[in-house]
């Protein structure tokens, strides 16, 4: 079991034990683990709940006493199954972080890549955390490419990458305008694959980079269901190299929500 799939899934023990306990607001999970002489602030309950960070096992015995305590319980409560899981986890971890110390390691790539958004029309939606406003789809997803020095790098593919999906969450869209146009695809994160297509018979990968002649992506992303966070992995060689580069927002996956205020407005 991968890092990510181990703390997903015991994330996911933890939101079910929410679930079953009425699903109590962060404010109140808080309030009872302060009561109980075991404080945790709002936002490590959030990190934990979203599989962000690693629970140690005292959270976990304060955060299932607090949802028993909220479903009418006392907050003693049984933990042996929670332990053997906590357990699984931990040994799943710890067996992911031996592989990666074995694992070939991978060259760094010789580009410098900068990202932004165009085009946004926001969603505004109530998360954990209060208001949020999260890019519709439909937006643009701009990529400079650069190669700092020679030789040339040749880019051979650009790979749109889920990390997660969720339900459309209500929200009122609201749109900004602006446009550029450069080298144009559409994103198409609906697909179990996820993939990119030129726009309008445009050229496609492979494409080459080199000091004063890099290359601009316009990324045209469309969802027509969910709440997705994803990335893009970008292929490339150089030189007799070759690698993926990871592209996000500085270290934070993209977010997509999508827009159904147009299918709406028809129904």
């Amino acid at each position: 079991m991968s890092t990510p799939t181990a703390l997903a899934a015991f994330a996911e023990h933890l939101r079910g034990c929410r679930r079953l306990a009425g699903e109590p607001s962060l404010r109140e999970i808080e309030r009872l683990t302060r009561q109980a002489g075991r404080p945790y602030p709002r936002a490590t309950i959030d990190d934990k709940l979203q599989g962000r960070t690693v629970p140690d096992w005292g959270f976990v015995e304060a955060f299932v006493a607090a949802c028993d305590r909220n479903a009418g319980g006392t907050g003693d409560v049984d933990l042996t199954y929670w332990r053997r899981e906590h357990l699984r986890m931990l040994a799943d971890l710890a067996a992911q972080r031996a592989e990666r110390r074995n694992a070939p390691v991978e060259p760094e790539a010789p580009l410098e890549v900068t990202v932004k958004l165009h085009d946004v029309g926001f969603v505004v939606t109530r998360g954990p955390n209060g208001l949020e406003e999260v890019p519709g789809s439909g937006h643009r997803v701009r990529l400079v490419v650069e190669a700092p020095s020679m030789p040339a790098v040749v880019l051979h593919a650009l790979r749109p990458v889920v990390l997660s999906r969720r339900e459309t969450p209500a929200g009122d869209f609201n749109p900004h305008l602006g446009s550029v146009d450069v080298r144009q695809f559409d994103v198409f994160l609906d697909e179990p694959a996820p993939r990119l297509l030129p726009i309008g018979g445009g050229a496609d990968f492979p494409f080459k980079v080199a000091p004063a002649d890099p290359e601009v992506f316009d990324l045209v992303v469309h969802l027509d269901s969910g709440d997705v966070e994803w990335a893009l992995d970008l292929e490339w060689t150089c030189a007799g190299r070759s690698g993926v580069r990871r592209v996000d927002l500085a270290g934070h996956p993209f977010r997509t929500i999508a827009d159904t205020s147009t299918a709406n407005g028809a129904a």
